[in-house]
This record gives C-alpha cells, sequence and structure tokens, in this order.
C-alpha cells in the first residue's frame, strides 16, 4: 500500500467505515486511515437550551467557564463522563458541558 495523503492537525474528517478493531478508517472518498481512536468521534449533539456553558472540568456546575455556545450549536461528542460530556466545537474549542442540555444526533 502507498500512502498518497494526509490530514493537518485539527482536520474533522467524517468516518464512514471502520475495520472491525478500529485500527483503520474509512472517510468518503474511500481512502483508509488511522487514527488516535481518543479522538475519533461517535457521536454528536446540538445544544438544546438558550445558551450552554463549555467548563474546563466536568462534574461541577461552578467550574471554570471557557466559552458559552448558543441554542443550535453543534458539537461532538468525544467522551462521556457522570453526566456530562468532554466535546470538540468546530472552532477546536474543547472542553466540558452538562449532558442534559444537549440532544444526541
Amino acid at each position: 500500500s502507498n500512502i498518497v495523503g494526509g490530514y493537518s492537525k485539527g482536520t474533522i474528517v467524517q468516518v464512514y467505515g471502520s475495520t472491525k478493531d478500529k485500527q483503520w478508517y474509512v472517510d468518503k472518498d474511500g481512502y483508509y486511515f488511522t487514527a488516535n481512536t481518543e479522538w475519533v468521534v461517535d457521536l454528536t449533539g446540538v445544544v438544546n437550551c438558550s445558551y450552554l456553558n463549555v467548563r474546563k472540568t466536568n462534574n461541577s456546575k461552578t467550574g471554570q467557564i471557557i466559552d458559552t455556545i448558543p441554542n443550535g450549536t453543534k458539537l461532538w461528542i468525544l467522551k462521556k463522563a457522570d453526566g456530562w460530556y468532554y466535546i470538540r466545537l468546530g472552532n477546536g474549542t474543547r472542553g466540558w458541558v452538562y449532558g442534559e442540555y444537549v440532544t444526541l444526533q
């Protein structure tokens, strides 16, 4: 097999398939690529309240706010823990949001 290209750091790629062991993923053009499985997104969601605070840590509604996002904003969910989602926004911001205010897609 030959390497025909690559993705730059931070590029969002929609995954259309994978091998059973999750070692390789398939992009929209049918090319296989490998990725750190920690950053492969299986879930997306949308903010379902007026605005949602993105926090530096989970498990605390009083934790440091690093961003605020409006209703309808799409989120890429990277991890779930105790009712909180660790998310990535389209602008690259990463942080924790309370899951009650996110509708999964």
